[in-house]
């Protein structure tokens, strides 16, 4: 399974997947290989982008917000 949301301004996609291991995955829409992979703890299901997109915030099974600098 997995998730997904656009960033603010439509340009990049950030996708969590479970099936390969956990990680936040962000795919510039125009291409099709991720920009950017960052494994997250088991349990993380979703995450958000900050207003400005500068930012993406995911809760993760352990209890913990975290969030990275995109």
């Amino acid at each position: 399974g997995g998730w997904a949301a656009f960033s603010p301004d439509g340009r990049r996609i950030a996708v969590v997947t479970q099936s390969t291991g956990s990680a936040l995955e962000i795919h510039d829409v125009a291409g099709s290989d991720p920009a950017r992979k960052i494994p997250v703890p088991a349990g993380a299901s979703e995450a958000c982008w900050s207003p400005g997109g500068n930012f993406i915030a995911a809760p993760c099974g352990d209890g913990v917000i975290r969030i990275w600098d995109t």
